[in-house]
């Protein structure tokens, strides 16, 4: 008997002359048999590379069926989707009389029913994507177009046409991933839902409430660095890494809106960073306290006009990958996303007040989402030391 990948090849018996292939497809398991030993490893490759592309359902069809189906792709009429027509087929012959055809039916509606032209799934998403464009940071604007070009590719219907069977059926295909992958996609569908309803192209959310309600996720507390570690950071960044390192760690910015702050935005106040509705991820004002640690690390930068970070993202992330390397800090699956400086202001200064309401307002969190999943505890000696990173506090060097 071999077993590779879960398949596995059965020597012929004296009560069963034939090779027999055993594989599990969709958590049951086929036997498959063949009259030839060359026949069986065969079939044993081909269901080897079904599995590794994730098509194990495939590897469970017989000649017969696979011709039927080669059949019906064959008639699909152009731009349509075959899951699409057999899920609007089934729903139909459900709802139809004993012994009326499907056919019968349509030809009925068309002769009696005097239709507006509803509108398309597809348009639906690129009307949404139209009217999210002012409200998008950059990566999460393409996030969400990969996310909407698969619900474009998925959902080729009327959006009056759409039922939560279409959804369940898309969302099984994550059944492996974790329950952020779904929400992800399950909030997606809700907000154009709830857009397609705006535009009278859905009457009701209703109908959708129970399949799209959102997973409950084990939250994981978001890894951060020592004082010392960050302090190794600052001395032996590049200067023009410089606002980078102390917008995230000493004022709890996110990467897109570092991007988005210019020396003019940070000079307007001496006490206090002004956040205004076009810079924050919420689209809601607030200021952010200018310590002394941020103070005197941005002062060490020479040209303090336009935009404070002058690096492209993928530039920034070198050069940042590279401090970890040399100093410590989470990478790749540890590294919980782009914002580890803002992850460490979070944890330090919740530190430092005690107050999640403050930690709140500074960085454009709910308290609930900071504390389920944002506060990483630590002392108050260590938060001390966190911001006394200004070379007049805890730690005293001379740059």
């Amino acid at each position: 008997m071999n077993i590779n990948n879960s398949v596995k090849l059965y020597q012929p018996s004296e009560r069963d002359p034939y090779f027999k292939v055993k594989f599990k497809a969709n958590g049951k398991w086929i036997t498959r048999k063949r009259k030839t030993e060359t026949a069986a490893r065969e079939l044993v490759d081909q269901v080897n590379q079904a599995i590794l592309r994730g098509e194990s359902r495939l590897a469970t069809l017989t000649s017969s069926e696979k011709e039927r189906l080669n059949a019906a792709l064959a008639l699909l009429p152009e731009g349509k989707n075959l899951l699409q027509l057999v899920l609007e087929s089934t729903e139909a012959m459900k709802l139809l009389p004993a012994g009326h055809s499907l056919g019968e039916a349509v030809k009925f509606y068309s002769r009696f029913n005097a239709t507006i032209e509803p509108l398309n799934f597809t348009d639906l998403v690129d009307q949404f994507s139209k009217s999210k464009e002012a409200d998008w940071s950059r990566p999460h604007a393409i996030a969400q177009t990969n996310r909407l070009n698969r619900l474009k590719e998925a959902f080729h219907c009327k959006v009056s046409d759409l039922t939560p069977q279409h959804i369940e059926v898309f969302l099984a295909q994550f059944e492996q991933a974790k329950p952020k992958t779904r929400n992800h996609f399950k909030a997606l569908i809700k907000q154009l839902l709830c857009f397609a309803v705006e535009l009278d192209a859905l009457p009701t959310l209703k109908p959708f409430n129970i399949v799209l309600k959102l997973e409950k996720a084990k939250v994981s507390t978001p890894e951060i660095i020592s004082p010392e570690q960050f302090e190794q950071y600052l001395k032996n960044a590049p200067i023009e890494l410089i606002p980078a390192l102390a917008l995230g760690g000493f004022a709890g910015l996110r990467p897109e809106e570092i991007n988005k702050l210019t020396w003019g935005d940070y000079l307007k106040s001496e006490d206090k960073i002004p956040m205004s509705a076009d810079i924050t991820k919420t689209s809601l004002v607030r200021f952010v306290p200018k310590k002394a640690a941020l103070k005197y690390w941005l002062a060490k930068v020479p040209n303090r006009t336009g935009k404070m970070l002058t690096i492209s993202t993928t530039q920034k992330n070198k050069l940042v990958k590279n401090l970890k390397k040399l100093f410590g800090g989470p990478i790749g699956k540890a590294s919980q996303g782009r914002d580890l400086f803002r992850h460490c202001y979070v944890s330090y200064r919740f530190g430092e007040c005690q107050r999640t309401s403050v930690v709140a307002d500074e960085t454009g969190h709910s308290e609930s989402v900071l504390k389920s999943s944002y506060l990483k505890l630590v002392s108050e000696e260590e938060a001390a030391k966190w911001f006394s990173l200004h070379g007049r506090g805890y730690l005293n060097w001379s740059v």
